[in-house]
């Protein structure tokens, strides 16, 4: 199970998977796929089932901000149903990526994890990134779909200040080691991968132990997600011809609306509160 961090090489790990799906097939190795309901405007490599299952209810998700329908108990039913399909195949392996889990932070998020694919042997692989370069990345992502990026709450996935929870990655780590043991957890360092060979992908194939003749020259030349800012152009319909491709196009642009209106808000808000701070009549 790779559960990212995002912003470290994961849409092209998934891109990969999505172009190697029948190589894997033949090779043993199941790729566990959304195909579901919801049409996330992603491959279909990336599992977005497991976010919904796994991570604790009352959290601001991100795709629960994208998502809203991902909260309902018939989704989270289809979810859970179509994971345990594919635990059920008969490939000895299953592969899965969702950069979503890496907002787990407690023993019974990892435990539903590790249930949902039993009786299968978990292990789970992990991209460590340097903070500061990884939250001024991933604040641009988040920017660019629509979710806020500033948020007074501590605990919310929209706070993205230096000491926001988000960024203490080492605490993820220690959870996952509490409850699934130190030998099922991988952590790979972003940077010295990226050094060693220019993308991710060579070092997430070998830690979730696929065949190595499946990753061939030609996977490895597949476009990088951060080789540009617009990371849902290849997503979009490239023709639009009919009206439900202009209501997606509307909801894009609606929703990136709502968003420049939020920012402007945030930071009138936080201005004032400067200024007044600074007059000496504090709002607190």
């Amino acid at each position: 199970m790779h559960i990212g961090l995002p912003k470290t090489g994961t849409t092209s790990f998934q891109s990969t998977l999505q172009h190697a799906y029948a190589a894997l097939l033949e090779s043993g190795v199941r790729v566990l796929t959304y195909e579901g309901s919801i049409d996330s405007m992603a491959a279909p490599t990336l599992a977005l089932q497991l976010g919904p299952i796994v991570i604790r209810p009352e959290l601001d998700a991100w795709f629960r901000q994208l998502m809203p329908e991902t909260v309902l108990p018939e989704f989270l039913r289809e979810c859970e149903a179509s994971v345990r399909c594919t635990v059920a195949a008969e490939e000895p392996i299953v592969v899965a990526s969702f950069e979503g889990l890496s907002l787990m932070r407690t023993r019974e998020e990892v435990a539903r994890l590790r249930e949902l694919f039993a009786p299968r042997e978990l292990f789970v692989i992990f991209v460590l990134r340097e903070k500061e370069s990884y939250r001024k990345s991933f604040r641009r992502q988040l920017n660019y779909v629509g979710i806020r990026t500033w948020s007074p709450l501590s605990s919310s996935c929209s706070n993205l200040s230096e000491d926001s929870w988000l960024f203490d990655q080492q605490a993820l780590i220690d959870v996952l080691i509490e409850e699934l043991g130190e030998s099922h957890v991988r952590v790979i360092d972003y940077e010295s991968a990226v050094a060693a060979d220019s993308t991710i992908v060579p070092a997430l194939w070998t830690n979730c132990e696929l065949p190595s003749d499946a990753l061939t020259a030609e996977l490895l030349t597949l476009p990088r997600d951060n080789e540009s800012p617009d990371l849902s152009r290849e997503h979009m319909p490239s023709d639009l011809n009919s009206c439900e491709d202009l209501e997606l196009l509307r909801d894009v642009i609606s929703r990136q609306a709502v968003e420049l209106g939020r920012i402007r808000a945030s930071r009138s808000w936080r201005y004032t509160r400067a200024l007044r701070r600074l007059r000496g009549n504090s709002l607190d």
